[in-house]
């Protein structure tokens, strides 16, 4: 009798608590719900122009050997403001040496560059690629930060070409160089 007593109050409390049963609210809501309503976002920016920190080489002249006395020398312009130049034979300044040049100095040689089209020039001269042997070849290079050339004239150049070769021999001239045991670049 005590286990009949015992099952019936069992009985009546699982009924009690089934038959009370409240809807309850759910606990986790979907993450929809939960989540703040997105902010606005801003329109981008215009996108920002990454400007090197590191030197780089803005235009270079050389000239190469012959079979006589042709000068024989390298000359690099940097965008930190030097200038390197290495004479091997035949120039006044045999060795090594560095000058200091000037943002102003830097411009003009890019627009001289452009103003005598010397990005629209050929890579090589002479167009048919028949070198003479004989004679050195004056290789020049230009870097204006958006697109770079380098040019080998052996022969048979346009004016525009020889002009700027001169320029730039014009622009060592005036230049206030110092000799150095050597250098890296």
């Amino acid at each position: 009798m005590n286990n009949r007593l015992l099952n019936l109050c069992f009985l009546c409390v699982l009924a009690l608590v089934s038959c009370n049963r409240k809807t309850a609210e759910p606990i986790v809501t979907s993450v929809e719900e939960k989540m703040p309503p997105p902010k606005e976002q801003p329109a981008p920016e215009e996108p920002l122009e990454i400007v090197s920190l590191k030197p780089h080489l803005i235009a270079t002249i050389r000239k190469t050997a012959c079979y006589g006395k042709c000068p024989v020398y390298e000359a690099k312009f940097y965008s930190d403001g030097r200038a390197t130049y290495h004479g091997r034979k035949f120039v006044d300044l045999e060795g090594y040496f560095v000058a200091p040049i000037d943002d102003e100095f830097i411009i003009e040689i890019i627009d001289t560059a452009n103003s005598l089209g010397y990005f629209k020039l050929e890579d090589t001269y002479p167009v048919s690629g028949r070198n003479i042997t004989d004679l050195p070849n004056v290789i020049t290079m230009v870097n204006d930060g958006k697109q770079e050339k380098t040019i080998t004239n052996n022969h048979e150049a346009p004016a525009n070409l020889v002009d700027f070769e001169r320029y730039l021999e014009q622009q060592i001239d005036l230049l206030d160089w110092t000799e150095v045991e050597s250098f890296n670049d």
